[in-house]
């Protein structure tokens, strides 16, 4: 049988190869499969910071409340000043709790809440800068909550939010009257700072993980494309020399899955064609 030239397919560009986007789907599959996880446990991690540190500061919050003498406090409101024997007796008790719970930001009592303004009065402070009787603005991240505080009684903490001092959590607790209603509200806050410091470690940590994971699975995906596309190129190959006439080609299977059957059935496909033209010739002898 004459061979005619073997036709040569054209030449793929990187991006039109089989193994290049099994390998760049791989990749991205893992890709964001980390980036959706790591995110997941950001927001997780962020949420638990928040949780954990608002609790503990409201539980400081009651507890420091219910240590205030509110006959003492009540004192020191009408008195408004700093050398008042009713004023010092709350500073050291407000004090000895900010020692005691190893807090670093200053305790004060307000009244006098203005929502509109978000204005109070500052009745008790830990602060050597602040002074009974001065004003104090309540921050927007925190207005609510100290409103609320005020209608209701209920001590309350706030989500995590930024001042020009750094990232905070503040809590809030009532100071009952005589009467049983709020006469003022115990303010409380905690830095976390330190908190998102770990937290943006994690984030680093995470980001790590995920390069040396998109490394990994880059790696496996060439190792697996090419493993898979072996065959499939030596078939091409093939399938271009039977086309061109030679009936000697015959490849090895590697593999009991699709592409195994499907060069099984490119065997059996060549060896009955070579059959045909044997019977062909023998045949054409004759005629």
């Amino acid at each position: 049988m004459e061979v005619s030239p073997t036709p040569t397919p054209p030449a793929l560009r990187p991006w039109q190869r089989l193994a290049v986007r099994l390998a760049s789907v791989f990749v991205l599959v893992t890709l964001v499969t980390v980036g959706v996880v790591g995110v997941l446990v950001h927001q997780r991690q962020s949420r638990a910071v928040e949780d954990t540190v608002g609790t503990q500061l409201l539980n400081i919050a009651r507890v420091s409340a219910l240590l205030v003498d509110p006959a003492a406090h009540a004192e020191a409101a009408r008195v408004r000043r700093a050398d008042a024997p009713a004023y010092r007796r709350v500073t050291k008790a407000l004090t000895a709790i900010r020692d005691e719970t190893l807090l670093t930001t200053p305790m004060r009592t307000l009244t006098d809440y203005d929502r509109g303004t978000r204005r109070a009065r500052i009745v008790v402070t830990t602060a050597e800068d602040e002074r009974p009787g001065e004003a104090f603005v309540v921050g927007p991240e925190a207005a609510d909550a100290v409103a609320w505080t005020f209608e209701d009684g209920v001590a309350r903490y706030t989500g995590i939010y930024r001042t020009r001092g750094g990232t905070r959590i503040s809590a809030f607790a009532p100071i009952l009257d005589a009467r049983g209603g709020t006469a003022a509200v115990l303010e409380v806050d905690y830095p976390v700072d330190f908190y998102f410091d770990r937290l943006r470690e994690l984030d680093t940590t995470i980001a790590l993980g995920s390069l040396a994971g998109v490394l990994l699975a880059l790696i496996l995906a060439v190792v697996l494309a090419r493993r898979l596309t072996r065959p499939v190129v030596a078939l091409t190959g093939a399938a271009g020399r039977v086309a061109g006439g030679d009936l000697s080609q015959a490849l090895a299977v590697t593999s009991r899955d699709e592409v195994g059957q499907l060069t099984r059935a490119f065997n059996a496909m060549v060896e009955g064609l070579r059959q045909r033209e044997v019977i062909r010739n023998a045949f054409g002898r004759y005629v």
